[in-house]
């Protein structure tokens, strides 16, 4: 009975560590401060993965892919420039672009001939209708590197501050004069 048990319960804890999702990258988060310090070139644009991407033995673990640069934020680049990023963020990234998004890259020499995002991922932030699409943190960041103010939402905010005291001054001298004729 109890080598049964024992057997079933090694099973058991076999397949749950076996079927356990794991999540591995290559590269540390690291911070906004540092992805802009450690840059030498940071562009806006889009990359064009219509053109099959270079990726070899030499290159690895980074694919090399054409980018359209639209605007040159620090450094110095072309129109069209290749940048190396990690293979496994290719389709994610595809997928993203393909629903409008552009991204901001933040570039460093990667040592092969070609400049690379900072740290993988993290050179790499995603924009999307006029705002920085990433974590709380990062979105701040950036979009204060950008120069990006939400001046529509600071404005509405602002009216609707203005609305609700002129409407509040509005009932309150409603109220005053009523209390005031029913006191005469």
């Amino acid at each position: 009975m109890r080598l049964r048990f024992f057997t079933t319960f090694s099973i058991v804890i076999a397949v749950l560590l076996l079927t356990t999702p794991v999540s591995a990258t290559l590269w540390e988060e690291i911070s906004p401060e540092e992805i802009e310090n450690r840059a030498e070139t940071v562009v806006e644009g889009r990359f064009d993965f219509s053109e099959k991407g270079t990726f070899t033995e030499a290159t690895a673990p980074l694919t090399v892919l054409p980018f359209k640069v639209k605007t040159v934020h620090k450094g110095e680049a072309g129109g069209q420039i290749r940048i190396g990023i990690d293979y496994y963020d290719v389709n994610n990234m595809e997928d993203f672009q393909d629903l409008g998004g552009t991204y901001l890259v933040f570039l460093e020499p990667s040592g092969k001939g070609f400049p690379m995002t900072v740290a993988g991922p993290n050179g790499v932030i995603r924009i999307g209708d006029k705002e920085v699409l990433e974590n709380e943190e990062r979105t701040k960041y950036f979009e204060n590197y950008l120069g990006i103010h939400h001046w529509e939402e600071r404005i509405v905010d602002g009216l609707l501050v203005i609305g609700t005291s002129v409407l509040g001054a509005w009932i309150g001298r409603k109220v005053w004069r009523n209390n005031k004729s029913q006191k005469r």
